[in-house]
């Protein structure tokens, strides 16, 4: 459910993103299939990679666990997220990987970096937009 309130909050935000002279991208961990139609169930405009080694998910040092998905904040995180329309379906790719979102500049240096400390703990996308200016 937080991977399609996280899409769905980055493309709400993606002409602004990309005004910024900046490509949004999304990487999943589950396989290509899933990812066809995840873009096409939740509308997602902007690329979608998947990565099922997870080897991204490791390089930027995702959370990865039972207790990162299954602790109190995520609980109060998934009643906002149901509050918004987004609900879980089936679990497609590894449902104990947390994510984060990651700016990178033109050389490939990080200038700005949320990881999730549980699941749901979305980054503050005024944050990422201002990373990008």
């Amino acid at each position: 459910m937080f991977c399609r309130e996280q899409a769905a909050r980055l493309g709400q935000r993606h002409d602004e993103i990309r005004a910024a002279g900046a490509q949004l991208i999304a990487i999943g961990n589950g396989h290509e299939h899933w990812a066809r139609a995840f873009i096409e169930e939740e509308g997602i405009e902007f690329p979608v990679y998947v990565d099922p080694g997870r080897r991204a998910y490791e390089h930027f040092g995702m959370r990865r666990g039972l207790t990162e998905v299954f602790g109190p904040k995520s609980m109060k995180h998934s009643l906002r997220a149901m509050s918004r329309g987004h609900f879980q379906s089936q679990t497609r790719g590894d449902g104990l990987q947390n994510g984060g979102v990651i700016v990178l500049d033109e050389s490939g240096a990080i200038v700005y970096e949320h990881v999730e400390d549980e699941a749901g703990d979305l980054a503050d996308l005024d944050e990422v937009v201002s990373a990008l200016n």
